[in-house]
């Protein structure tokens, strides 16, 4: 299946296209014989996507992901790389005269530039361009380099998703003897990425980075929002994409 296929039909079962579409059926259903069908899906979408869009849901789908804690300073010892996951870029930055990372690419290469000050372990990025433009671990080596002054030992451009960062990255390293990482990535995803990162051969020691911090109880927190929105949206496409590794074995 191409990527663009793969990544159209997974947008379509998430937020919020995949109301948007039963929105549409159900007016179509009004607008038929079948007025009462119509009714109640238009009545069960607006209620979904009210629900997904309080924070009070929203945390906790997130945090249901978040099952590896932060990384200890002795769980360090046996590693022998780290491998940082690429989290989003910016083409094309006119400031910068170059693309530059997203918010969440940055968090990820900001901890691994903190890990590196405290064990000095080469660093392996990987992030492709799956729609063209500036591959994501060539943006990872600069802001790295440049901007941190922390040294890259190796780039993994080529791959497209979590799976082939894994395998890619893989058969960057493992001819130099390396198996054991430290793999950095957001708490959210690190369930899915440690399993693409064993599966392709690694051990991988979880070093996640940018927990969900749930605030006080609030009245706030039952009030729809379009921040939470998009968190219930990142964590339900993780919970496919690990649905989808267990049905097809990948």
């Amino acid at each position: 299946m191409s990527l663009i296929l793969t990544k159209v039909i997974s947008q379509a079962l998430l937020l919020p296209l995949n109301f948007l579409i039963l929105l549409v059926i159900s007016y179509f259903l009004l607008k038929g014989k079948y007025k009462k069908s119509g009714q109640m899906l238009f009545a069960l979408s607006i209620a979904a996507l009210s629900v997904l869009s309080m924070p009070v849901v929203s945390d906790k789908l997130v945090q249901s992901l978040e099952i590896y804690p932060a990384i200890q300073g002795s769980e360090t010892h046996g590693a022998q790389a780290m491998v940082v996951l690429g989290g989003g870029i910016n083409l094309d930055q006119p400031e910068y005269q170059a693309s530059s990372l997203s918010p969440e690419g940055l968090q990820r290469v900001t901890y691994a530039a903190y890990l590196y000050q405290k064990t000095h372990l080469p660093i392996l990025v990987t992030g492709g361009s799956p729609f063209g433009g500036e591959a994501e671990a060539d943006v990872m080596q600069r802001e790295l380099t440049q901007i941190f002054n922390v040294p890259v030992k190796w780039v993994e451009s080529k791959s497209d998703n979590t799976m082939q960062n894994a395998q890619m990255s893989w058969g960057l390293v493992h001819k130099e003897g390396i198996t054991q990482i430290l793999l950095i990535t957001h708490a959210w995803h690190m369930r899915r990425a440690k399993t693409s990162f064993e599966r392709a051969g690694f051990t991988v020691i979880p070093a996640p980075t940018v927990f969900q911090n749930v605030p006080r109880n609030s009245v706030l927190k039952f009030i729809p929002q379009a921040r939470a929105l998009n968190k219930s949206n990142i964590a339900l496409h993780e919970w496919i994409g690990i649905a989808w590794y267990k049905l097809s074995g990948s």
